[in-house]
């Protein structure tokens, strides 16, 4: 299957945070045309593959609906629009669909299969263990949805994949409900694009293995990996509050690099020094934590303040970017004076190289991502020069 160029002149990619829209983005990589990823939606030109951070994640509801609503104006009405949002459905995910609704009818595929993450009777599960059910949201300030359609205002209507889903799809688009799909495989998501395509002006939203199935449908191109230079210096940091990420800089350490860590009271009371950072860097690559236990409420205050200081210590040694946890990249890219994220490689599932409008490599990775050895992985990846690299044959 490929996607007409008629029917579907552009690809729209929305998401929510940083590391989500590069994960996204990663997905096109490979394809033509390539995929674009802006941080400011008036930059956007929506002439290809364009990916958008919104950065809503951390905003009120109606700001994050505002900010969805600002960036629909300006892509063209006949474009596919996927909504792009958390695999463990974080976020407003509820408020964007409303905006969604407003504009066409909304298909809904949550599952991210490569990570186990899967939709079974309309819940979200996750390695088979129902979403609220688990201890994903454990830094949150709410409890998880005990089902995908708990967070939508709007009626909804669950559906699995079977012969007649798009006979399902468009009898719930026709009844105003939002259509909710039941995932195991990456297949499904294949399918349910394909079935959501028989209905004028849909809207798809998902995770970024629904990016993936569109992608799929597009013809294949060399990655474009000439313009990165090997990393001299790397600068990690680590802004997000999930268990694994000890173990992963424990074994970025064993490979040489420095460890800095800064405490968040001091962060947050602008007592951290950024000399400290700059005389680190002074030495070689860093990686940079957070020392202390952080209040889900003031989250997004050491966000900021952690790339206040990153931006003030790296500002005569400008190393290489290695982000984790999408409040932080964000925060970080905006803080040094970034506008645009060129994608051209991944180094595993939601590792994300870039190149960055100043010329620097930039890796963005949601928190919750990676095995033990995912930073050092990215580490040497960096070091290394770069290679041209293909991705498997579109379906047809």
């Amino acid at each position: 299957m490929t996607i007409d160029s008629v029917a579907c002149p552009a690809v729209a990619v929305l998401a929510d945070d940083l590391s989500g829209a590069a994960e996204a983005a990663s997905t096109f990589l490979g394809r033509r045309p390539q995929p674009t990823l802006h941080l400011d939606p008036r930059t956007a030109r929506h002439d290809g593959v364009t990916v958008v951070d919104l950065n809503t994640r951390t905003l009120t509801k109606v700001d994050a609906q505002n900010a969805v609503r600002a960036a629909l104006e300006v892509i063209p009405p006949d474009a596919l629009v996927v909504a792009k949002v958390d695999s463990l459905l974080r976020g407003h995910v509820g408020g964007w669909a409303d905006v969604l609704a407003e504009r066409g009818p909304v298909v809904v595929a949550a599952a991210l299969p490569a990570l186990g993450r899967t939709v079974h009777a309309g819940v979200l599960h996750v390695d088979g263990v129902p979403l609220h059910q688990t201890r994903a949201w454990h830094a949150e300030r709410s409890s998880p949805p005990a089902s995908i359609a708990d967070v939508f205002g709007r009626p909804t209507a669950s559906t699995t994949v079977t012969a007649d889903l798009a006979d399902r799809l468009r009898e719930a688009a026709t009844g105003g409900r939002i259509a909710v799909c039941d995932v195991a495989t990456d297949a499904d998501l294949d399918l349910i694009l394909a079935a959501s395509r028989s209905i004028p002006g849909a809207q798809l939203m998902g995770t970024s293995a629904l990016a993936a199935a569109v992608a799929r449908t597009l013809p294949t191109g060399p990655r474009d990996t000439g313009s990165r230079r090997p990393s001299q210096i790397l600068l990690t940091v680590v802004g997000t509050a999930e268990p694994a990420a000890a173990q992963q800089v424990t074994e970025l350490m064993r490979n040489g690099t420095r460890h800095l860590a800064v405490d968040a009271d001091h962060l947050l009371d602008g007592t951290a020094d950024p000399a400290d950072l700059a005389r680190a860097l002074g030495d070689g690559s860093v990686v940079l934590t957070v020392r202390g236990a952080v209040r889900p409420d003031r989250s997004d205050a050491v966000s900021a303040a952690l790339a206040r200081f990153v931006a003030a210590g790296q500002a005569e040694c400008r190393p290489d970017l290695m982000l984790t946890g999408g409040a932080t990249a964000r925060a970080v890219v905006d803080a040094v004076g970034l506008t645009t994220l060129h994608p051209v490689d991944q180094v595993h599932h939601g590792a994300v190289v870039s190149i960055a409008s100043d010329g620097r490599t930039v890796v963005t990775r949601p928190g919750s991502f990676g095995d033990p050895f995912s930073l050092s992985a990215v580490a040497r990846y960096l070091a290394e020069t770069p290679s041209v690299r293909t991705q498997p044959k579109a379906l047809t």
